[in-house]
């Protein structure tokens, strides 16, 4: 078995394309926001459709950058959180 830290080395992690949501709510509200967009998206003329769908996938070409800096945030803090415990000052017996 590889260590996590070869497998990320070698893009074998990724978490973004391996996660997937089973929390029912979330895929309940995934659910009404297609309805809802399928809804509106019927009623647009033509030209309104193709300049919503741009803004559309404009947003969603963010979103990887987005990702990608929450998840350094995010594991820069655990590394924090890690710092903070091994740095941490052992209690005297006094204390």
């Amino acid at each position: 078995m590889r260590s996590i830290l070869y497998d990320l080395y070698y893009g074998e992690i990724s978490p973004a394309e391996q996660y997937q949501s089973t929390k029912e709510e979330y895929l309940r509200r995934s659910q009404e926001r297609i309805a809802r967009y399928k809804s509106f998206t019927k009623s647009l003329q033509p030209y309104q459709l193709k300049m919503f769908n741009q803004i559309i996938d404009d947003q969603y070409d963010l979103l990887p950058m987005e990702h990608a800096d929450f998840f350094v945030q995010g594991f820069r803090l655990g590394a924090k959180m890690i710092m903070e415990i091994y740095n941490e000052e052992k209690p005297s017996a006094e204390e």
